[in-house]
């Protein structure tokens, strides 16, 4: 039905107005594809319309270097200088884009976790039970290797080693 309304021109169901008012002032590029996105959101899965809206107003707002938004400036402050933190903070960037909160995205965990261990800071309860274990057994060092990659994405899934020695000694983690 609102789909007849819309092939009309009837555009005065609210989520429609937003999206009309919003898109007078919208200028980045590719902004026609996501007018189309939001439009097919809103007839087809209008419980993610609101976020479709926020990430057009974000676009707009980075594209033209508005990046006062309280959670841009905490992504923005971040000083990171461990390897691969560029590929993360696109990662985290682009969440924020999809009208994600910081609070919401687990590769934020990832990021503080992977920059803390890179200062030598190993305070987190895991890498403190990890640290006072006393692995001696052939390939102990790349188990702990993949340890530690599991726990600074711990957020996104956390799980034990595969079948090995270590994976007895990391359990009561």
């Amino acid at each position: 039905r609102e789909k007849e309304k819309m092939s009309k021109g009837d555009r005065s169901h609210p989520n429609l107005v937003r999206l009309d008012k919003l898109m007078k002032n919208v200028t980045y590029d590719g902004w026609r594809d996501d007018f189309r996105k939001a439009e097919h959101e809103h007839l087809h899965h209008p419980f993610i319309f609101d976020s479709v809206l926020k990430e057009i107003e974000r676009k707009q707002k980075i594209s033209i270097g508005d990046r006062s938004d309280e959670e841009l400036k905490v992504l923005d402050s971040l000083s990171l200088s461990y390897p691969g933190w560029k590929r993360d903070w696109q990662e985290a960037f682009r969440g924020y884009i999809r009208g994600h909160t910081l609070d919401s995205l687990p590769i934020i965990f990832c990021i503080n976790e992977k920059q803390r261990m890179h200062n030598g800071d190993r305070s987190h309860p895991r890498l403190v039970a990890l640290d006072s274990l006393q692995l001696s057994y052939p390939g102990w060092e790349e188990d702990v290797k993949k340890y530690e990659k599991r726990h600074t994405c711990s957020q996104l899934r956390f799980g034990f080693l595969g079948e090995t020695e270590a994976r007895k000694e990391i359990e009561i983690l």
